[in-house]
């Protein structure tokens, strides 16, 4: 196999060096071989790329659609929930979430009871918005990130098969 050091520094063009391949042709096929893995493999993580920043633009812009994405969100944490014995999952995220926001609001934001306590905190509908948003932003977060994980991995298992494949054809070419 080649050097892990020439691989990554190189790339695709890394079987052009290694003296595991023998011929020029053979280092010419796994060389094709590898480009031909790298670009499926960009394909593959820019479309999922693209479908990201296409669903978070949409989140970001579109009241319903970050509506329906925190409504998921809340029924995918719920479920969560369920497995861990939490009842309300979500609800208890919220509170924290809400907590932490009302910290930086001032005592205008905030309705006050007959005695001059903070009954409930008046949010106005932009943080609303913006705590929908970034449940939507999460969301599609927690789907993207592991899919591109797949991607790579399953990039770099492929480069490994091609440069075995062809450091075994060279030794084999050498033995007959």
């Amino acid at each position: 196999m080649t050097n892990f050091a020439v691989q990554a520094t190189l790339g695709a063009a890394a079987p052009l060096v290694s003296k595991e391949k023998g011929t020029m042709g053979n280092r010419m096929d796994c060389a094709g071989e590898q480009i031909k893995n790298n670009v499926k493999t960009g394909l593959q993580g820019s479309a999922v790329a693209a479908g990201a920043i296409g669903t978070t633009y949409g989140i970001v812009h579109n009241k319903t659609m970050a509506n329906a994405a925190a409504k998921v969100f809340d029924k995918t944490l719920n479920g969560i929930g369920k497995l861990f014995g939490k009842k309300d999952l979500a609800q208890i995220v919220d509170n924290k979430l809400l907590k932490t926001v009302s910290k930086y609001l001032t005592k205008d934001n905030a309705k006050l009871n007959t005695k001059g306590f903070y009954k409930t905190m008046a949010f106005d509908p932009k943080t609303l918005s913006k705590i929908k948003t970034a449940k939507g932003i999460a969301l599609v977060s927690a789907i993207a990130l592991p899919v591109l994980g797949y991607i790579r991995d399953k990039h770099i298992y492929k480069m490994g098969q091609i440069d075995q494949k062809y450091t075994d054809k060279a030794s084999l070419q050498k033995t007959l």
